[in-house]
């Protein structure tokens, strides 16, 4: 790979900084643009993140970092504003991982995977488990057959949610 992926994060509160450490530590990706609801939030971000503020463009507002020319937007604002910041960036030819939820609802979700689909552009909810090879290995075993057929799954995080 010649270049880095470059990140747009649109929204610099804490899970998007949770994301900008994970980039930090990825080959081949680093973040190129931020945008928050205001651009003084922006600059507070590049500082606690230890972004650099050479290296990172502070963009005005969400449609100045939809606009330019990072490669894919991070979306990791509160989830009621996933759908049309995601909705934006598909119907301008924007590739996104937005933060789970990828939105409120099921018509939502399948808006959102048609537009990315008619646009071929690239879509994904940011809901690490998928990417685990152990879900890849529960994937192929369940396809496989080997286990019978799954008539009942039961999971959880591991913590007491209350």
């Amino acid at each position: 790979m010649s270049s880095p992926i470059r990140f747009g994060i649109l929204s610099c509160g804490r899970i998007s900084a949770d994301f900008v450490h994970a980039i930090s530590q990825t080959p081949h990706a680093t973040v190129s643009h931020v945008a928050a609801r205001s651009p003084a939030s922006a600059h507070e971000f590049l500082t606690t993140t230890g972004l650099s503020t050479n290296a990172v463009t502070v963009c005005d507002d969400y449609s100045a970092l939809m606009a330019s020319p990072c490669d894919i937007v991070y979306i990791g604002t509160l989830a009621q504003h996933h759908f049309d910041l995601a909705m934006t960036c598909l119907k301008n030819n924007k590739p996104c991982l937005v933060e789970k939820p990828l939105s409120l609802s099921s018509a939502e979700t399948s808006l959102l995977i048609e537009t990315a689909r008619e646009h071929d552009t690239f879509l994904f909810e940011g809901m690490w488990s998928r990417c685990f090879p152990a879900t890849e290995y529960v994937r192929e075993t369940l396809a496989g057959g080997s286990i019978g057929t799954v008539v009942s799954v039961q999971g959880d995080f591991g913590w007491q949610v209350s």
